[in-house]
Formats: structure tokens, sequence, C-alpha cells
């Protein structure tokens, strides 16, 4: 099976839903398929808002084998380390302190930006956060 950021969502809640796990197999499909989030996708900004965007249709069932978290873990992590990525600092001429507060509008209409951008994700993977 080929895995992929478009598709590691569907993959993981179906082998979490068929209990695909080590009791089964070695090689069971919910190993392989937590090695590559793990590895390829939480690791970069890009590929995780992406399997999120393209794991919309699952995202009631990630939220019910408590995967979500994960998810919004790995996000705040990176923005916190690098808060570029929610987009650049908005630029104050009579601002006289250096406190960075990113520019959503510049992510809005910027085509060129090379980052995935976080209002690309449906708003009901926000409610458990509001909640």
């Amino acid at each position: 099976m080929n895995l992929t950021s478009d598709n590691i969502i569907s993959v993981l809640c179906i082998a979490y839903y068929l209990g695909m796990k080590e009791e089964h197999s070695t090689d069971n499909l919910l190993g392989k398929a937590s090695s590559f989030l793990e590895t390829r996708v939480l690791p970069s900004w890009n590929e995780t808002v992406n399997a999120l965007r393209s794991g919309e249709k699952s995202l009631d069932k990630l939220a019910d084998f408590e995967l979500v978290d994960l998810f919004f873990d790995s996000l705040i992590e990176k923005a916190s380390y690098d808060p570029r990525l929610l987009g650049e600092p908005i630029k104050n001429r009579e601002e006289t302190t250096s406190e960075y507060r990113p520019n959503p509008r510049r992510r809005l209409f910027d085509n060129d930006w090379k980052s995935e951008d976080l209002i690309t994700l449906p708003v009901r993977f926000y409610e458990p956060l509001m909640i």
C-alpha cells in the first residue's frame, strides 16, 4: 500500500476500526500507518496540514480514536518553534516593541507562500479546541 499524507488519516481510521494491531500480525496496517505518520507526516508542517485537509471526511473518526490531539500538538509545537509559519509579522511604524504578531491577511492573499495554511482546514476541525 502506498501511504501518503493524502490518505494517512483514512488508512489510520480503517486500521483502528478493523483492529489491525500487533496481535493479528507483526507487519500490521496500524503499525505501518502509525510509523508513517510519526516519521513522514507529523515532522512536517505542510504534510500535517495536507493530511488534515485531505482527511476532512474522516475527522469524526479521528476524534473517536483520540488522534486529533496528536495533530494539534504537532502543529502547536511547530508554530511555537517558528511563528512565521502563521504568517509574516505585522509591521507598525509607531511600534517600538519587537513583539511578534502574525499577519493573517498576508497568508490569505499571497499565492507564493511556501507553507500550507491553517485556514484551508475545515472549521469543524477547530471545534475540539474551542470546547
